[in-house]
């Protein structure tokens, strides 16, 4: 159970029943989603306390692609946990420490299909492609188009700081 105060008692009971502590049977028949408990005050670490099975927040209902970046703890990861596409890490527009937090990498987003343009759309400088799994032999065997098209450089000049890193 979770201690809740005045406001909070409220906002996830209501009026009629503001009880004073939250619960996991609450939080399953809530309509709050888990970043609408964390607007609320809630601790994430309290949240996870309260349940630390990932499989039961999909069951309940309760996360969706927004929550992935504030359930670190447990993690929620956008392509196993919830069926995900790139399309979806791009218009949620992860950014690098949440792909790098989450063991997301470049044959992860290749294995769904992204394309060099969906690649671009996630702005991400040459470090953290390499951090992602991107090697230098990959840019080498791709063309000068695909390497312009995610990086806005050369294929020579990218692959002269991806030898940098290694």
């Amino acid at each position: 159970m979770i201690l809740l105060n005045a406001a909070q008692r409220i906002m996830v009971h209501g009026w009629t029943k503001p009880m004073s502590f939250l619960t996991w049977q609450d939080i399953c028949q809530s309509k709050i989603t888990f970043k609408g408990f964390l607007s609320l005050g809630i601790d994430v670490r309290d949240l996870h306390r309260l349940q630390s099975d990932i499989r039961e927040w999909i069951r309940c209902k309760n996360v969706s692609f927004d929550d992935v970046p504030y359930m670190t703890l447990w993690p929620l990861h956008p392509f196993k946990d919830l069926g995900g596409t790139v399309l979806d890490i791009l218009n949620q527009k992860y950014s690098f420490d949440t792909l790098k937090l989450l063991n997301i990498t470049y044959d992860d987003l290749k294995k769904l299909s992204a394309t060099p343009q969906m690649l671009h759309l996630l702005h991400f400088v040459e470090r953290e492609w390499h951090e992602l799994g991107l090697t230098s032999e990959v840019v080498c065997n791709m063309s000068e188009g695909e390497v312009y098209t995610i990086f806005l450089k050369s294929k020579k000049a990218v692959l002269s700081l991806m030898d940098t890193y290694t």
